[in-house]
């Protein structure tokens, strides 16, 4: 009985070895394996989710500051214009996402604006207004501010700042559209998405309206690796609760979105999956229990009493058996001979079928590259068999994929194998298709899979061989075959020669950018085109048609030569071209390469410098001639301006001794007339006489004074000497101050030195006076240079006059002692010097006055004298009432 005993035990040991530890052992992979694709899939989808709202919230805010951007390059270049409160209100009502938007001057106070939520308040109530939050540390960029409460307590909004020379452009954004853009981006109630800036304070979120979104997110594990830099998807603990969540950078505004939901909920299925395994787990152990009560009841324990009978029997030992149990023994006994002489046929059968199984299996495992898996029809089919090169690929060994879910090797749950399933037991024969199967380890590969029908006797379907090979190595291959292909597209793209690629036949298979430029063709209408009728050449020294010989290459060598292509837009082209014939590794021409480059332009310049060659050598043999020529052209000229510009200041000296002589002699006819009238009334005496001549005298010595002026002016020694400026100006001004008087012209003289500053209205400086250090300069050209500039201070006086209502004009004359200089300005209130006219206004016979009027040397010869003489520097501008001229001269010059 021990040992019947033994023998049940045995048999459940057995049983539960090979089946329920199996059983444990697959459920325990399947769980492992389920958790480990469900924590990357819900990577993936958190990553993704985050990256596909962050690149939409990225567009959205991008569109604002874009506006901005435009609105405040616009009013940069052109100004405030009318239409500027039209795009302000353009921007509110198409952008959508702007609440307000201001136009701010430099000190940041509202010029303008558009908004769309106050609806209570004027416009007027915001200009002048400065406006906060608003940053700006160079033109055109945009800058954005941390969140902020607006004044109506109401909204919180986010301001962008963009800077232009004259002021701000400043948008504020209201958050709550963003916290809505985030709630349709991803409506989930499982998950939280927040955009925080680099001080962790929260921008927007999908529970904006909530008090949650107040709270500071800096020290929040996602937050902190995304200011790290990078994208992160990260598995973490927060507020004790954990989570995963992923962290993306918006290039726009350098804020930081954050994207988690709770591992609970993420994990939701995978729970409800370990429920129901636990639940079919029990189940098939209840079953199994059933099954192993039944088999102990129906063949242990027979088999238990037909071991006792067998014992007795071996004995000879009959006697405690009933006649029945007799019967059934020595039928047994005829049974068991039928079973030895089956058994018998049996063996003889099985070795013949081992020995074709055998002869199978060594063709089935002969190849190790190769996976043979053979799958059966059933509704829910299982691997039957495999051979050596699929347990090597898929690392398993064969006893683990003997009834093993073929779709479970497959990627992504065996969709693309049971297609092809389909498709072959649907048509009957092979279906092929690429996809991707996943090794024990759980890595992935793909594969190029075939399915084939392995038909009976009957012509009915009896199970179904996949034949995969991994395509590893021909994926990497292909890959980089097409990463290469991509560098080729873009070095050709990048290279200047003009590159065209055909085939054996001369058709033409490949174009760069440079051929297209070259040839003035798009590439797809020269794709499958003979190379021939494109690249129509000629020889360029003798025009002879070249065409032909473009396929007629040598496979062992390349022809370079010049030609001129005939395009068909832009006429004949001269290039040098390189042909080469492309050969594989049989040494067989598969196709050719035209290698050219445009050279038209360097031939034209080629010539063109062979040409100025030539013109240079006929130069450089007349260089001394004409040289010497122009020296002395040069000479006249300057000799002939310097008499012109001397006959000028003649011409207005002996207007201005025209205009200091008129008043003496009118007083001197007053005096003879009164004569006449004093004889008749006999008032003539000695007395009377004596009065006459003394006022006679005196205006007679007067214009005498005024001729050695004249005298003085222009037989004064060119030569340098040290004089006062002070006394060249005032001897400049006595010479035309009564033309100014008599045209009511005002002058003004201010003396201004490190110790004091004196002016003089209408007046002249004291002679005698010492103002500051002299200077080495030529006093006669000093003067005509100050009475040019005078003259023309008064004849912009005089025009102004006749364009207005004025009657009166001013001239202001300082003079400014420095160290190392002394300068002197002289600027008036008549018109402006006209923008077009500072470029040439010094240049000889240029005029602004009227033909006629001007000769167009006095500044010309004025500013030679002046730098060229003297060492100075004559400059011209406008001031605020007129023009002003400012001759500096230096100390030791």
């Amino acid at each position: 009985m021990k040992q019947n005993a033994g023998i049940g035990k045995l048999f459940i040991i057995l049983f539960s070895f090979f089946l329920v530890l199996p059983l444990g052992g697959f459920l325990l992979f399947f769980l492992t394996s389920i958790y480990d694709s469900t924590k990357l899939k819900i990577s993936g989808d958190v990553q993704t989710a985050a990256y596909s709202i962050a690149g939409k919230v990225n567009t959205r805010l991008e569109a604002p500051a874009g506006y901005l951007l435009s609105v405040a390059d616009v009013i940069g270049k052109k100004g405030l214009v009318d239409n500027s409160l039209a795009l302000l209100q353009y921007g509110v009502k198409n952008t959508h996402i702007l609440e307000s938007v201001y136009l701010l001057d430099k000190e940041k106070k509202i010029v303008d604006l558009s908004f769309s939520s106050f609806n209570m308040y004027e416009k007027s109530d915001f200009i002048g207004i400065t406006l906060s939050s608003v940053k700006g540390f160079k033109d055109y960029e945009v800058y954005w501010s941390h969140p902020f409460i607006s004044f109506s307590g109401s909204n919180y909004l986010v301001r962008i700042s963009v800077r232009y020379p004259d002021g701000y452009v400043v948008g504020d954004i209201n958050l709550q559209f963003l916290s809505e853009d985030l709630l349709r981006l991803h409506q989930s109630d499982n998950a939280g998405v927040f955009i925080i800036d680099d001080h962790g304070d929260i921008i927007s979120a999908t529970n904006l309206g909530s008090s949650a979104y107040r709270e500071n997110l800096f020290r929040h594990p996602v937050a902190q690796k995304a200011y790290q830099g990078g994208h992160v998807v990260e598995d973490y603990t927060y507020d004790g609760q954990r989570r995963i969540g992923a962290g993306y950078k918006l290039p726009a505004t350098g804020w930081f979105l954050v994207f988690e939901q709770s591992r609970k909920s993420a994990f939701g299925f995978f729970d409800e999956i370990v429920r129901v395994t636990a639940i079919s787990f029990v189940v098939a152990m209840f079953f199994i229990l059933v099954v192993l009560y039944f088999i102990r009841q129906k063949l242990i324990r027979p088999l238990e009493k037909l071991t006792v009978w067998s014992e007795s029997i071996s004995e000879g030992i009959y006697k405690d058996f009933e006649a029945a149990d007799k019967n059934v023994l020595r039928e047994l006994r005829v049974l068991y001979d039928s079973f030895e002489n089956m058994s018998e046929r049996i063996l003889e059968r099985e070795k013949a079928l081992k020995d074709k199984e055998e002869y199978i299996r060594s063709v089935f495992d002969s190849t190790t590259n190769t996976g043979l898996i053979v799958i059966s029809t059933d509704s829910e089919p299982v691997i039957t068999d495999a051979n050596t090169g699929a347990q090597l690929i898929l690392d398993y060994k064969l006893s683990e994929m003997i009834g093993q879910y073929a779709a479970m090797m497959v990627k992504g749950g065996g969709d693309d194998l049971g297609r092809l399933q389909k498709g072959a037991l649907r048509r009957g024969n092979m279906t092929t298709a690429r996809f991707e199967m996943v090794k024990k380890t759980g890595v992935s590969f793909p594969v190029l899979c075939s399915v084939h029908p392995m038909h009976n006797s009957d012509g009915t379907i009896e199970a179904l061989i996949a034949v995969f090979i991994d395509i590893t190595e021909i994926t990497r291959i292909q890959n980089a075959l097409k990463r290469e292909k991509e560098r080729l597209d873009v070095t050709l793209k990048s290279i200047g020669e003009g590159v065209v690629a055909a085939d054996k036949t001369g058709r033409i298979t490949l174009m760069n950018s440079s051929a297209e430029f070259i040839l003035a063709q798009k590439t797809r209408f020269l794709l499958g085109r003979d190379v021939a009728e494109v690249l129509k050449i000629r020889d360029f020294d003798t025009g002879v048609d070249l065409s032909a010989e473009l396929t007629r290459i040598n496979d062992s060598f390349s022809k370079t030569f010049r030609a001129n292509i005939d395009t068909e837009h832009s006429g004949a082209v001269t290039v040098n071209l390189t042909s080469s014939a492309m050969v594989n590794n049989k040494g067989e021409a598969v196709g050719f390469v035209y290698v050219f480059r445009d050279i038209t332009e360097r031939i034209r310049m080629d010539q063109e410098l062979l040409n100025r060659k030539m013109q240079l050598e006929e130069i450089n043999r007349n260089l001394e001639i004409r040289v010497t020529e122009e020296a002395e052209k040069r000479r006249k000229n300057e000799q002939l301006l310097f008499e012109q510009a001397k006959f000028a200041a003649m011409g207005q000296m002996i207007s201005a001794i025209a205009h200091q002589w008129r008043q003496p002699l009118n007083a001197l006819a007053l005096y003879t007339q009164d004569i006449e009238d004093a004889y008749d009334a006999g008032e003539v005496d000695g007395v009377y006489l004596r009065g006459f001549v003394v006022n006679s005298m005196k205006l007679i010595h007067h214009m005498s004074g005024t001729i050695d002026d004249f005298r003085n002016f222009f037989h004064s020694s060119n030569k340098r000497e040290p004089v006062s400026i002070v006394s060249v100006v005032s001897e400049s001004v006595s010479l035309i101050s009564t033309q100014l008087r008599n045209q009511n012209i005002d002058y003004e003289i201010i003396v201004r030195s490190d110790r004091e500053e004196e002016i003089f209205k209408n007046a002249l400086p004291d002679a005698d006076a010492k103002y500051g250090k002299d200077i080495l300069i030529s006093s006669s050209e000093m003067k005509q240079v100050l009475l040019n500039i005078l003259q023309n201070a008064r004849d912009a006086i005089a025009e102004k006059r006749n364009n207005s209502l004025r009657d009166a004009g001013n001239i202001y004359i300082t003079i400014e002692y420095k160290e190392m200089k002394v300068a002197v300005s002289i600027s008036n209130d008549g018109v402006k010097i006209p923008d077009d006219s500072f470029v040439r206004i010094f240049d000889p016979y240029y005029t602004t006055k009227p033909e006629g009027e001007g000769t167009g040397i006095g500044l010309y010869m004025s500013k030679v004298m002046v730098e060229d003489h003297m060492g100075g520097l004559l400059t011209a501008c406008n001031v605020e009432d007129g023009a002003k001229f400012t001759v500096t001269l230096y100390y030791g010059s």
